[in-house]
């Protein structure tokens, strides 16, 4: 009886009546969970149409106002973690206050009953605000927040350059240094391999691809920054015209004179003039046929492209401003898509090529570099093509997001510094006269590089296990990718001390790459493509849609349950996902009697639901890819 008489017929007292006249009012709010907080969460949790009702004191749906005056201090109890004081102060504040709160009733008053009672009621509470979530990072990376391009890790002569045309261009550095960088690649590759460690090698050819709107004037930065490798096979050809002459003419009086004798042979037949035939078909044979030099193409076929290398020791690049390439890859106007020569023009394994009617075509070792400008719009459907995904040849390309001028450009431009102009345009001659031998020249790495490899790649497999597991197929190529950049940078530097690559070119390597794998992100984000990406947003809507405060994991499975999630273990990637991003935090409960373990909680960031908040707050790709 004492027990009972105690919790309901408890007189009041100054604690239990704090606030009755304002003596714990606003000045007297828990400072770690104020009023305006408690309001403003209550307000915009999942029933926060209920309670706004209720505060606005609308008993519509309930018996009477004393039901009503429960269920709001039903919110209550949750919202203040079950903080009396803090209940009666907020319930004085509502629509619902009337003097009745205030009667004498059993010894105590009405209000503080009701506060007693949905305390007593109130079996779990929102988490303390005290626990406050660090910024939302978006799972998208926001194009504001990439990277420059490192100019200053390319050679100094292609750096000056590069800049010099942007400067002319009124463009981003970003894009004339990547096609520069391509350039670097279109002339070195199959002259040299990198060897990262024993057995493993990478050629130097490399895909980029820079994705900008209408407008940025990417066809005039491509034509900058290429246009000496054109004047190269223009010049070239411009040398060898007597030697093309002459071998034409040899083998045009080889023709006529093997006509001739085939004519005696039809007339009569003579075991000398059948020897005669024989020993000049053989000449004919030893004489190839030369034909103007082609080093570069824009738009071909699959087949083409492969003879054309065939003709070229098997070293082939494409240079394309408008990303028509991709359709004839995917098998537009084919109707099938041959995707071989880029893949293994791109790794340089062996290309063998039998067609009816026509001489077999093998290239044993293949280097095929690209530079491509495309549009955005032409990226999407890029990535949404399932044969070139499926495939892998998408994840072999760097791709490039300058931020654009549009606004900032002015008319009087600086033109391009005439010395820093020859000096490019020798370094591109010399590197293109680089003959290229039966053996592409081996680069290997001194201990102090390998080391530095060795650390970065580390750091990189953590990054594969956790954010790059939304890339991991272009992820998973991106240490090849260094290695190549560094044998560029390498092999036309001076002073280094000849085919091994320092420590110190593999540090500019690395910063060039993070460049490329914070672009990479924002390009694969851009579309959508990885699964991870779209599981992630599908249980965020889910979270909006129900403006979840704290759920069970179980009931959140529950409520995302259908092709994406069908057990539990299916979930976790995903919420660890959404936890490293700041959007959720799991809470493992307190273990208490023995028996089945109590259910993780999942508490969401309210800033995913708070009105005027999105997933698109701003994050900081830049400071932690790589």
């Amino acid at each position: 009886l004492s027990q009972v008489l105690e919790r309901f017929m408890r007189r009041a007292t100054p604690q239990n009546t704090a606030g009755r006249n304002g003596a714990n009012g606003e000045n007297n709010q828990n400072a770690q969970n104020p009023d305006s907080e408690v309001l403003e969460r209550a307000a915009h949790g999942k029933n926060g149409a209920e309670f706004q009702r209720l505060w606005a004191g609308d008993c519509t749906g309930y018996p009477s106002q004393s039901e009503a005056d429960l269920a709001l201090c039903g919110h209550l109890a949750f919202w203040t973690l079950r903080d009396a004081a803090q209940m009666d102060r907020l319930f004085r504040r509502s629509g619902l206050m009337r003097e009745k709160w205030d009667r004498p009733q059993c010894g105590t008053t009405y209000g503080t009953i009701t506060i007693q009672k949905a305390m007593e009621s109130c079996t779990a509470v929102a988490p303390a605000p005290k626990d406050s979530f660090e910024p939302i990072i978006p799972l998208n990376p926001q194009r504001g927040d990439l990277p420059p391009f490192p100019v200053d890790c390319l050679p100094a002569t292609v750096a000056h350059y590069a800049r010099a045309v942007a400067a002319h261009s009124q463009t981003s550095v970003d894009m004339a240094a990547v096609i520069g960088l391509g350039v670097l690649a279109v002339c070195l590759q199959g002259k040299y391999l990198v060897e990262g460690t024993p057995g493993y090698v990478e050629p130097l050819s490399l895909y980029t691809v820079v994705i900008a709107s209408p407008g940025e004037r990417k066809s005039g930065v491509m034509r900058d920054m290429t246009r000496f490798l054109y004047d190269y096979e223009r010049e070239y050809n411009h040398a060898h015209e007597d030697e093309l002459r002459s071998n034409r003419q040899q083998r045009e009086t080889l023709n006529r004179r093997i006509d001739s004798i085939r004519e005696q042979l039809k007339r009569k037949e003579d075991r000398d003039t059948e020897l005669e035939l024989r020993d000049l078909e053989q000449q004919l044979e030893e004489l190839p046929e030369l034909s103007k030099a082609r080093f570069f193409a824009d738009d071909c076929s699959s087949e083409a492209l492969t003879s054309l290398m065939a003709k070229n020791k098997g070293v082939f690049s494409v240079l394309s401003t408008e990303g028509g390439i991709f359709d004839i890859m995917t098998g537009r106007y084919s109707n099938k898509a041959n995707l071989d020569v880029w893949l293994k023009g791109h790794c340089g394994d062996p290309i063998r090529v039998d067609r009816m009617g026509r001489d077999s075509e093998y290239i044993p070792h293949p280097a095929l570099s690209a530079i491509m400008t495309i549009q955005p719009s032409v990226l999407d459907e890029i990535m949404e093509n399932d044969v070139m995904s499926g495939r892998g040849l998408i994840a072999r390309f760097l791709y490039a997001c300058p931020p654009s001028q549009i606004g900032q450009r002015v008319f009087c431009a600086p033109p391009i510094p005439y010395e820093i102009e020859q000096d490019y345009k020798e370094l591109i001659y010399d590197l293109m006269d680089i003959p290229i031998g039966e053996e592409p020249c081996l680069m290997t790495l001194s201990p102090s590089a390998t080391d530095r490899v060795s650390a970065y790649f580390r750091e990189h497999e953590r990054f594969l296990a956790g954010e790059g597991q939304t890339i991991s197929d272009w992820a998973g190529k991106y240490i090849g990718a260094i290695l190549r950049i560094a044998g560029l940078i390498h092999a036309i530097e001076p002073g280094q001390p000849g085919r091994v690559i320092q420590r110190d070119t593999i540090d500019r390597a690395i910063q060039i790459g993070r460049y490329f794998l914070a672009h990479s992100l924002y390009a694969y984000s851009m579309m959508g493509t990885d699964l991870t990406i779209k599981k992630a947003r599908f249980v965020l809507s889910k979270l909006k849609k129900e403006r979840v405060e704290t759920i069970k994991r179980s009931e959140l499975l529950r409520m995302c349950r259908g092709k994406f999630f069908r057990k539990v273990e299916d979930i976790l990637p995903t919420l660890e996902l959404l936890e490293s991003h700041h959007y959720i935090r799991l809470e493992e409960p307190p273990r208490g009697m023995p028996g089945r373990p109590p259910d993780w909680r999942v508490v969401v960031n309210p800033a995913l639901w708070h009105e005027g908040v999105s997933e698109t707050c701003r994050g900081h790709v830049s400071d932690r890819v790589g």
